[in-house]
């Protein structure tokens, strides 16, 4: 399923700019491309059965950033609060809510 989704979103770029974080902060992109969980990270859902973890790599959850802003920004709080904003922006806030209040465990959200 990761890897699957991952190409899914590498197949979606359209620009050629895979390094979403970009949209928050201007960085030199190194050479590597992740795939970062981040309304979900993966630490507090990979000890779940496989079957419950597919939830999570869903495009609400997930987008490709460059080894240097997944290094030093994609865990952060700050980074978390603006991918949401812009996922809420994207999908809508429905949507968001719904991907988060149907989550197999569940995520306290500062306000």
């Amino acid at each position: 399923m990761r890897n699957q989704l991952k190409q899914y979103l590498i197949d979606q770029v359209t620009d050629n700019q895979y390094c979403l974080g970009q949209i928050m902060i201007n960085h030199v992109c190194d050479d590597q491309l992740h795939m970062n969980e981040v309304l979900f990270p993966r630490n507090i859902f990979q000890k779940l059965p496989k079957k419950l973890q597919e939830y999570f790599w869903h495009e609400i959850n997930c987008h490709l950033c460059c080894g240097t802003f997944h290094f030093n920004h994609g865990h952060s709080r700050a980074w978390r609060e603006f991918f949401h904003e812009y996922q809420c922006l994207r999908y809508g806030d429905d949507v968001v809510d719904e991907y988060e209040r149907n989550a197999p465990l569940k995520i306290r959200r500062r306000k």
